[in-house]
């Protein structure tokens, strides 16, 4: 629904309708998908409760050890093991050890809130071929073989990856422009005057920036923010008391 809808007098009588029909039944059975910030948003739109809204279930760091672990294809039945690129410690094996959960998946999964889509992208972001240069001594005293078992593969990962920094400049204007771009699941630079009290080379200005900071992407001809980026930006704009999502 975060495409069926623009934040304006104007630009919500489609969405409107798509809510009355599917309130009185006129739109029969069917599952209707709206991102979480716009879902905050036309709440506010249409206050009629809705019990049968649903939402995918935040994983903890069990869950996602247990997807990242299903997520790996071992070649040749070769274990995978993964592995901190600066220390050398052991963050997962593919098939598992044993049952715990180390430290960077626990920090993984609260960074993220649970957002598995988040976390596995993130996840992708960090992995490496090869340790970082002259590794520094395990931080919880285990004995780490710098060599690969004849049976395991070793994949390393990185530590956490640098958030993106907000450009010099006028604050506000930025948070303005991340916000409609959460609320309607990215927009077309064209929309983005029509949204916001600001002209036209003023969005084009502040796009570019955001862009080149690593807030925002250029993808199929809209502007959106990127999974990197999505966590850093709920809490810049949580911050300003701007509306978020609750999930």
């Amino acid at each position: 629904m975060e495409h069926c809808y623009l934040r304006h007098a104007n630009g919500l009588k489609l969405v409107r309708q798509l809510l009355q029909r599917a309130e009185n039944g006129r739109l029969g059975k069917g599952l209707i998908g709206c991102d979480s910030l716009a879902w905050s948003y036309l709440q506010r739109l249409w206050s009629v409760p809705r019990p049968d809204a649903l939402t995918l279930q935040a994983f903890d760091s069990s869950r996602l050890a247990r997807l990242l672990s299903s997520m790996t294809v071992c070649r040749s039945g070769r274990r995978v093991h993964f592995r901190n690129a600066v220390n050398g410690n052991s963050i997962l094996t593919v098939p598992s050890e044993d049952d715990r959960v180390r430290s960077e998946i626990v920090q993984l999964a609260a960074y993220c809130r649970g957002n598995v889509g988040t976390a596995v992208r993130y996840w992708r972001e960090r992995l490496r071929s090869e340790p970082e240069a002259e590794p520094s001594e395990p931080s919880n005293s285990e004995e780490i073989e710098q060599t690969d078992e004849p049976d395991e593969e070793s994949v390393w990962g990185t530590g956490v990856l640098p958030e993106p920094v907000m450009p010099a400049g006028t604050d506000e204007d930025f948070a303005l422009v991340l916000h409609v771009l959460l609320l309607h699941g990215g927009l077309p630079e064209s929309l983005l005057s029509q949204l916001l009290p600001l002209s036209h080379p003023r969005c084009m200005a502040l796009l570019l920036r955001l862009c080149n900071a690593g807030f925002i992407q250029y993808r199929e001809d809209r502007w959106s923010v990127p999974e990197l980026a999505y966590a850093t930006v709920r809490g810049l704009l949580r911050g300003r008391a701007y509306l978020t999502d609750d999930f």
